[in-house]
């Protein structure tokens, strides 16, 4: 993200900088206003508007934006300042690396250890996000895959609704030896393949999915 940033003109928040460190410290305000600079650089339409330190998303705009919970309740609180990030760092524990995890940050703060991911939308548009539903803009091309892995069910459970809204393909992530059912047993064994930095074996892979179903050859 540090060659992003500086290719947008903009500050560079690091406590400790280098040509080939990233950015850290990023806050939300930060994260949205870097959102729409990229936006407007590669032509699209900022998904924010941002109002002192108020960001108002534009859910029509097909521009660069922050990932939101479910899409079918994207709005949350109506005040606040607390912002949820998602996931841990590089200094947390096992069970803060989990895609489930949810913590609270001040908008106006950062912090060395949290990151941020942009999206966008699959197709640009006037459509808003509302607890209605959302079009359908894949259409089961065939495009779309959608690869994950589910300890609990909660990931494959979200796979499963992108996959209704998107028409998209679905491939679960299997292991040759699985995880333990019991929780506080699966953290141990995540931590312990964390700290010996293992590559569990794969029961199945994208590659043979892709081949069985003619995608590649």
């Amino acid at each position: 993200m540090k060659r992003r940033k500086e290719a947008h003109d903009e500050k560079n928040p690091s406590t400790v900088s280098g040509s080939d460190l990233p950015v850290e410290n990023v806050t939300w305000l930060d994260a949205i206003r870097y959102c729409n600079a990229r936006s407007e650089k590669e032509g699209f339409e900022p998904a924010y508007t941002i109002e002192g330190q108020t960001g108002i998303w534009n859910r029509g705009a097909d521009g660069y934006r922050l990932p939101t919970e479910a899409v079918t309740d994207p709005i949350g609180a109506e005040t606040g300042t607390l912002r949820v990030y998602r996931g841990g760092g590089w200094n947390d524990f096992a069970k803060n690396m989990r895609s489930a995890y949810r913590a609270t940050f001040a908008e106006d703060k950062g912090s060395f250890n949290i990151g941020i991911r942009l999206v966008r939308g699959i197709a640009g548009g006037s459509e808003s996000v509302t607890s209605t539903g959302i079009q359908n803009v894949a259409g089961g091309n065939g495009k779309v895959l959608i690869a994950f892995f589910s300890w609990g069910g909660n990931t494959k459970g979200i796979a499963e609704e992108i996959q209704s809204q998107t028409g998209a393909d679905l491939f679960e992530i299997e292991l040759v030896n699985p995880y333990s059912n019991d929780y506080n047993t699966v953290l141990d064994e995540a931590q312990r393949d964390q700290n010996e930095q293992a590559r569990p074996e794969l029961a199945n892979h994208v590659e043979e999915w892709l081949r069985t179903n003619g995608m590649i050859e």
